[in-house]
């Protein structure tokens, strides 16, 4: 462990193999899906579990922001938008939630929320994938004020049952629906609508695209699983891979959106619907 002191603060930085943290409390956990942390200690009282997840939630956020600004133009696609929105809004969270939930200074009640915004965040960008691919072969309108507010409701309800399962410490099949349930069943969804508006637009040129997407994003769930497996053959953290390749992966989504939905020429001629 190397010390340096700049004024009066020191920052001792180390990398090691720990077990991960419960983040309502602040000390080691024993639970045996460890992960490879290299963490900044701050004046003792300001912990960064893994420095490197600070920059990729930041970038996060910008993918999130910029997307949602260009594509809340374009009504057909305004799921899709708010898919882009509320990624960046839940990668800042992890960031406090992942990142920085070790550091004593930070209260209990503030972890808690931000993990709630975290999961919350995670089950309702499923949800706004299977909606957007509902839209795309016009099962749903998106334009209708009656499913933005039925997003709304959906959203609701999911952070709802996510304050109660957290504050009675989790119910493991509750636990089960809400993330692996929804995730997987709206990502299924996803997948096989937006097949069917590539061959129904003769686009199917562009499946690639979207194949890769998903290959990316698997990959980043095979590494979470085998955190410790990720951590002894490539020191580094399996939390460091997901982050960067779900923004990879959002990053692909971007230009498979922009490619299969003719964004450039629709754009060029300001032919847009503003979704304010």
């Amino acid at each position: 462990m190397s010390n340096s002191t700049n004024n009066s603060t020191t920052v001792e930085s180390s990398s090691t193999y720990l077990p991960p943290v419960d983040p309502l409390n602040y000390s080691s956990s024993t639970s045996e899906e460890g992960i490879c942390y290299n963490y900044w200690i701050i004046n003792g009282v300001f912990v960064v579990t893994d420095p490197l997840l600070i920059p990729l939630c930041l970038w996060a956020l910008y993918i999130g922001v910029s997307k949602y600004r260009k594509f809340r133009q374009v009504t057909s696609i305004y799921f899709y938008s708010i898919v882009f929105l509320a990624y960046g809004c839940m990668m800042t969270s992890a960031m406090f939630a992942d990142d920085l939930s070790q550091s004593p200074i930070l209260p209990k009640w503030f972890v808690l929320v931000v993990a709630l915004v975290d999961v919350g965040l995670t089950s309702t960008i499923g949800s706004l994938f299977a909606y957007g691919g509902l839209a795309s072969i016009g099962w749903i309108n998106p334009a209708e004020k009656k499913w933005r507010n039925v997003m709304k409701a959906t959203t609701a309800l999911i952070f709802i049952i996510w304050t109660i399962d957290i504050f009675l410490g989790g119910i493991g099949i509750l636990d089960l629906i809400m993330y692996d349930g929804i995730v997987g069943t709206s990502g299924l969804i996803f997948i096989v609508t937006e097949i069917v508006y590539l061959k129904r637009n003769n686009k199917l040129d562009q499946l690639s695209l979207l194949l890769l997407c998903g290959v990316c994003g698997a990959s980043g769930v095979w590494a979470t699983l085998n955190g410790e497996l990720w951590c002894q053959s490539f020191h580094m953290t399996s939390s460091t891979y997901w982050f960067f390749i779900s923004d990879v992966t959002m990053i692909l989504l971007s230009i498979y959106i922009w490619k299969t939905r003719n964004l450039s020429s629709y754009l060029a001629n300001k032919n847009t619907i503003s979704v304010v």
